[in-house]
């Protein structure tokens, strides 16, 4: 029998047709909807990893800047006490981190 024949024999192979494509639609959908969700995290992770990435390049340029002053304050001051030692004459011992000076 063909399908139009077993229509017509039974109208409800229509609306059991209708309703079995509305099912896949909607799992279809659902599908697409999980999709889209783990794509939309696995974006939020990747900028939150940026963002981290990014946080600690700034955290080290901060720590290797604080470094680099807190050493020229170091040599400044060693060179202002050798300065004002030897313009009184007297003798000044630095503790410098490359070796000790007279």
């Amino acid at each position: 029998m063909s399908s139009k024949c077993a229509r017509k024999a039974n109208p409800y192979l229509d609306i059991e047709a209708i309703v079995d494509n509305e099912e896949e639609e909607k799992e279809e959908e659902e599908e697409e909807e999980e999709e889209l969700t783990e794509l939309l995290a696995d974006v939020q992770r990747t900028q939150q990893a940026r963002a981290h990435l990014d946080n600690a390049c700034v955290g080290d340029d901060a720590a290797d800047a604080e470094a680099m002053a807190r050493s020229i304050t170091e040599r400044d001051m060693a060179a202002r006490c050798a300065q004002r030692a030897s313009q009184s004459g007297g003798a000044v011992i630095s503790l410098a981190p490359d070796g000790i000076h007279l």
